[in-house]
């Protein structure tokens, strides 16, 4: 008998389409092993000893297990290879700075509230301190205490302030003579200049 030259090219496609796609021809394998099974299972139904029934269904048997152990094995290969064929098709090239700080995932936090002390403010310290000493006022106070007893304007002028004889430039109780007229007299202390004057 001549093979048909059609048949022989459908073949020859055939092969080369399997050698081609493997996955392809571990599924066509699978499902030739259960056309198998299933002819065998479609054999043993029919009339026949019982014995001989017996051993055609323990053969079967054995040949499904055989059979779904295979097909288990080929889908965890198929699984394994349909995740390298992936993960060789990932672009492996980086586009950013995988050590790069992006604050945009990241949410500011409140700004904090200083508190402030006496020590931060020390213009608010001062103010509340004791106010400043108005000398004018303390110096003419102090200056109550000195009476002018007696004047001598002469080419050496002098006076006599609490019983004591005193010339140009001479100090008592921390005021300087500065200057001497008839009945009075000029004192000075911390730059302020008291007039003390004779009582009638």
């Amino acid at each position: 008998m001549t093979d048909v030259p059609g048949n022989q090219d459908w073949v020859q496609r055939l092969k080369t389409e399997l050698v081609r796609d493997k996955k392809k021809t571990i599924t066509l394998t699978v499902l030739a092993l259960v056309a198998v099974v299933m002819a065998a299972r479609f054999l043993q139904t029919k009339g026949g000893p019982a014995t001989a029934r017996a051993e055609t269904v323990a053969v079967v048997d054995s040949e499904v297990s055989d059979a779904e152990e295979l097909a288990l094995s080929v889908a965890k290969d198929l699984r394994i290879h349909e995740s390298d064929e992936y993960i060789k098709h990932i672009d492996h090239t980086i586009t950013r700075d995988l050590f790069a700080f992006n604050q945009d995932h990241f949410t500011p936090l409140p700004a904090a509230a200083v508190e402030t002390t006496d020590e931060q403010t020390p213009a608010a310290a001062e103010t509340t301190g004791p106010p400043p000493i108005d000398w004018q006022e303390v110096i003419t106070r102090q200056s109550r205490d000195l009476v002018l007893q007696s004047t001598i304007n002469s080419d050496i002028p002098i006076v006599v302030i609490n019983g004591r004889v005193l010339g140009l430039g001479d100090v008592i109780d921390g005021f300087k003579v500065v200057r001497i007229d008839a009945g009075l007299c000029l004192l000075e202390k911390k730059s302020i200049t008291i007039t003390l004057k004779m009582p009638h």
